[in-house]
């Protein structure tokens, strides 16, 4: 039966003729062993590999000389550990095989296998790209130099240099790539060849949080100004960013292979943090979603993404790469997810399900116990109650769609309203068959067109030469082009459309 150690006891313990083994009460393996000449700790516990029983291992820590009960206990511990994780202590530990010139490599060629390194420890291809990014863009002059000869000096110059030319947060981000790359070499250099981090001669620039948030009395503003966004798709992108927190990086590239409406989730296969992540969708999020793959069958054929675009010659169509609008500087993209957090805070989301949601790492010991896949039904209705706050809070009109207000035939705004008596004599004779072509184009697509069409995607779908379109402009000099004309006209519902054919039929006659 194992007794209770005490520091007292162990060292009154004697030997009694015989080897004996005192177990330790507190740590379960723990043994005080008492022979005629020495009284040492060991350890002794099962080894299983594979759901096998390997054999029973003993391990021998020291004597009670060298260690006292209390560090006797710390070290038991430790190595039990390393039993319960299939590794025997008494065998030697495999030596590393050296790495073979570390110091010699280029700073590309390092580069090059922390790159490599990053790929197998799964992180996000986002996150390698930036690395790569830097040393293509600022030390490209760098690339076919030894790491062993950069100086802490030629770092610093080079900070300077990037502070001036680019800014500080870029020259900070860049030694920061470079610091943790040589200290990745440094891991690998057997030969001691290379010295201290030359980064550390670096005096990087104070950071202050560049991301703030949307103040509550703020969203109301916020979301009126992103429903008068020119392109609907862009709406819908920024407020499923708002309701659902999700990165931007990773929002802008959502597939439509992983949307999963009757699950009510878009399962994204690789977040950042390397895991899979399934984002639960309440209704108010269900209809952006709708409206968004209803906008990109409108505007193009079979696009794999949620929130597609074209390229700037307008050839090929790609997942949207830009969240940054001209007319809401600093209120889209990273800042919405802090938004989110803050609105959870305040209605008081349990900081696991928050975490959850955000596909934020749960900390200390919940990171094992607590699984998100367990909590589907508590997430979403977790979702729905941050929609719901977040709709309320910012006003929203729920009646309405979820992406735009559609205007009224003839309430249209007067700053990028085109109305048909501002149209010059040529576009007035060609009017009615525009409107039938565009009708009939709607009809094919079932559904709202919201997006500017480019000149070349206007000839083709209407039928008619681009130089002719081109030159249907309105009547002030350097108006719109005849495409935002024609976007002007596409923003009404076939039905409204319709009306307005049938109103300008009469009045031609």
């Amino acid at each position: 039966m194992p007794d209770i150690l005490t520091q007292k006891t162990v060292e009154a313990a004697k030997y009694e003729g015989r080897t004996r083994f005192v177990r330790d009460a507190n740590v379960k393996g723990l043994i005080l062993a008492i022979n005629k000449t020495s009284k040492t700790w060991k350890v002794q516990a099962d080894l299983w590999r594979d759901r096998r029983l390997v054999k029973t291992v003993r391990h021998t820590l020291g004597s009670t000389d060298d260690l006292s009960l209390r560090r006797a206990r710390e070290h038991a511990q430790e190595v039990l550990r390393q039993i319960r994780a299939g590794v025997d202590p008494n065998e030697p530990e495999p030596e590393a095989e050296p790495t073979p010139g570390v110091g010699s490599m280029t700073v590309g060629e390092l580069w090059d296998a922390y790159e490599t390194w990053m790929r197998e420890q799964g992180r996000a291809e986002v996150t390698i790209e930036g690395f790569r990014r830097h040393l293509d863009k600022y030390l490209d002059d760098w690339r076919d130099d030894p790491i062993s000869d950069l100086r802490k000096s030629m770092c610093r110059e080079r900070h300077e240099r990037l502070t001036k030319n680019h800014g500080k947060y870029p020259a900070n981000q860049v030694m920061r790539s470079l610091r943790a790359a040589y200290n990745f070499a440094i891991k690998l250099d057997d030969d001691d060849v290379l010295r201290a981090n030359p980064v550390g001669g670096v005096h990087f620039h104070p950071e202050r949080q560049r991301e703030a948030i949307i103040l509550p009395e703020d969203l109301p503003d916020w979301w009126r100004r992103s429903g008068e966004l020119p392109n609907p798709l862009r709406t819908a992108m920024h407020r499923l960013g708002l309701l659902s927190g999700l990165r931007p990086g990773t929002l802008v590239g959502i597939e439509r292979e992983w949307i999963d409406l009757d699950g009510r989730a878009i399962t994204i296969p690789r977040m950042k943090s390397g895991r899979s992540f399934a984002l639960p969708l309440s209704e108010p999020m269900v209809g952006l979603v709708e409206e968004a793959l209803r906008i990109g069958d409108a505007l193009y054929r079979d696009p794999p993404w949620l929130f597609p675009t074209r390229t700037n010659d307008g050839r090929e169509v790609i997942a949207t790469r830009v969240w940054k609008e001209k007319t809401m500087r600093g209120e889209t993209g990273h800042i919405l997810r802090h938004t989110y957090r803050t609105m959870a805070e305040r209605l008081g989301v349990p900081q696991s399900r928050a975490r959850a949601l955000l596909d934020h790492k749960q900390p200390g010991i919940e990171a094992h116990y607590v699984h998100s896949s367990a909590l589907r039904d508590e997430l979403l209705a977790d979702q729905e109650r941050m929609s719901a706050y977040i709709l309320e809070t910012a006003k929203a009109d729920r009646s309405k769609t979820p992406i735009a207000r559609q205007p009224s035939r003839g309430d249209v705004p007067p700053e990028d309203g085109l109305v048909m008596s501002e149209l010059d004599p040529v576009w007035e004779r060609h009017a009615r068959e525009i409107a039938s072509r565009v009708a009939e184009l709607l009809r094919e697509r079932s559904a709202v067109v919201q997006e500017y069409l480019s000149p070349e995607e206007a000839a083709r779908l209407l039928g008619m030469p681009i130089r002719t379109l081109e030159n249907y402009r309105v009547r002030d000099a350097g108006g719109p082009p005849f495409h935002r004309i024609s976007s002007r006209l596409i923003r009404y519902r076939v039905s409204e459309l319709h009306e307005w054919m049938e109103a300008r039929r009469v009045e031609c006659e």
